[in-house]
C-alpha cells in the first residue's frame, strides 16, 4: 500500500482510517514521522511488538481516536509524541512511560479525563498540557 523507503508520512483530512491501512503504516520499516491528523480511527490504535521500529515522532491531531495500546518492543524509537484536540482519547497507554527514547510528550487541549491522568503519570520525560 505504502512504498518501504519512506520515512515521513502525514495523513490528512480523512474519513476513517481502516484496519489494513493502520497495519500497513505500523510495518514501515523506515518510518521515522507520523502525523495522522483530521479523521477517525474507528478501533483501537492497537501497537504490537515489533510495529514503527524506527518511528521518532509521532503526531495525532483532531482524531478521533478511542483508545491507544501499545505493546513491549512497539514504537522504540519514539523520541517525541503530540497529541492535539483528540478529544475522545481518555488515556496513554501505560507501556508508553516505559519507552526509554521518547523525551517530549505534548498534549493539546485533551479530555478531561486525559489531562487528569497524566497529572498523576510517572515518566521522566517532559509533559507538557495545554
Amino acid at each position: 500500500m505504502f512504498p518501504s523507503n519512506l520515512a515521513r508520512i502525514t495523513v490528512g483530512i480523512f474519513v476513517e482510517l481502516d484496519c489494513s491501512s493502520i497495519k500497513a503504516l505500523r510495518q514501515l520499516p523506515n518510518l521515522q514521522v507520523l502525523k495522522l491528523r483530521h479523521g477517525t480511527i474507528p478501533g483501537p490504535l492497537d501497537c504490537a511488538t515489533g510495529d514503527f521500529p524506527k518511528l521518532q515522532v509521532f503526531e495525532m491531531a483532531d482524531l478521533r481516536v478511542k483508545s491507544w495500546k501499545l505493546a513491549k518492543g512497539a514504537m522504540p524509537a519514539l523520541q517525541s509524541l503530540l497529541i492535539d484536540e483528540c478529544s475522545k482519547l481518555r488515556v496513554l497507554p501505560e507501556q508508553l512511560w516505559s519507552l526509554t527514547t521518547l523525551s517530549k510528550v505534548r498534549v493539546i487541549n485533551p479530555s478531561l479525563e486525559l489531562a487528569n491522568s497524566l497529572k498523576h503519570a510517572e515518566c521522566s520525560c517532559l509533559v507538557s498540557l495545554m
